[in-house]
């Protein structure tokens, strides 16, 4: 494990501002420019717009009526986006692409404090140019964020299990990591982290 130390060194932050800005173009360049495509994307978007509306953040809607078939943690995410900067296709795909960044910074953060520079850059470089990624990064569909917390469970789980001092707090990352994943798809969160 690389030390601590190391982890904030001068070279290695150029290094994470560039991932991240090339992780960024890729995933906001242009990201409102067309309109929501197929039906996941319009059905997501006004079910948190409808939500927004209502006032009513505990029951989703569709069209008035009610929407459970997926949990409610990517409408509250997609609601807040649409109350914070307006209702428009960039905002609606801020949610996942702003989880797909995240992502990418969780791998880099991971790869250079388990392993090397060298590993945390291909690594980020091969999931930032993965074009199933980045279609999922600039999608409005839950799959960004389910990947996110999922990402965020596995990793917490690793550090709890090869850490001394701090076992009780990572393992209380990844049940809340969880917990997240479940609220943004469901039992499938599970099943992975279980795997």
């Amino acid at each position: 494990m690389t030390s601590t130390k190391s982890l904030f060194d001068r070279h290695t932050l150029y290094l994470f501002a560039g991932v991240l800005l090339v992780a960024s173009f890729l995933l906001f360049f242009r990201l409102g420019d067309r309109a929501l495509r197929n039906p996941d994307e319009g059905r997501y978007a006004e079910v948190a717009r409808e939500m927004l509306r209502s006032g009513d953040w505990l029951k989703p809607t569709l069209l008035g009526v009610g929407y459970l078939r997926k949990p409610i943690l990517f409408y509250w995410l997609t609601a807040g986006s649409f109350q914070i900067f307006g209702l428009s296709e960039w905002s609606a795909r801020l949610v996942p692409a702003f989880a797909s960044l995240c992502g990418v910074a969780a791998v880099f953060w991971f790869c250079i404090r388990f392993f090397s520079r060298k590993t945390a850059l291909f690594a980020c470089a091969i999931l930032a140019t993965n074009l199933m990624y980045l279609q999922v990064g600039r999608y409005l569909v839950i799959d960004a964020v389910f990947t996110l917390f999922i990402l965020g469970a596995l990793f917490s789980y690793y550090l709890g299990f090869h850490s001394e001092k701090n076992r009780g707090f990572w393992y209380g990352v990844f049940y809340i990591s969880l917990a997240l994943a479940f609220l943004a798809k469901g039992f499938i969160a599970i099943a992975l982290a279980g795997a």
